[in-house]
């Protein structure tokens, strides 16, 4: 019941702040978010590379060149998510978010199944 009060207080208070803070607070949760996923599986991505990314996938201009692809694709997932929390997860979006994660992978089959039986 208590966290279902504070959650509520929360929201409450983040929806009478403008525009601009709803913005700030979107982009900083979806950055922390996405650099813990990565630093979960051992990956550790420009923090700039990242934010740029996101701020691009949200429409927000940001004319800075993003060079890490793992970056580009984290940032992009966690957009994705973002924008489609509520809707039901399938198969084809579970591929489509692992090609995300991993561009032009020469060691995985992206966006696939695995074939073989051997431990990852």
């Amino acid at each position: 019941m208590v966290f279902a009060e504070n959650t509520g207080f929360l929201n409450g208070a983040v929806n009478g702040l403008p525009l601009s803070a709803h913005q700030q607070i979107l982009l900083e949760t979806l950055l922390k978010e996405a650099l813990k996923s990565s630093e979960i599986e051992g990956k550790y991505l420009n923090r700039k590379d990242v934010y740029s990314s996101i701020r691009k996938n949200l429409g927000l201009y940001e004319a800075a060149t993003i060079k890490d692809l793992r970056a580009k694709g984290v940032a992009k997932l966690a957009v994705e998510i973002q924008k489609k929390y509520q809707t039901p997860l399938t198969e084809k979006m579970l591929l489509q978010w692992h090609e995300m994660v991993f561009p032009n992978s020469a060691k995985l089959k992206v966006g696939g199944w695995r074939s073989h039986h051997s431990p990852m």
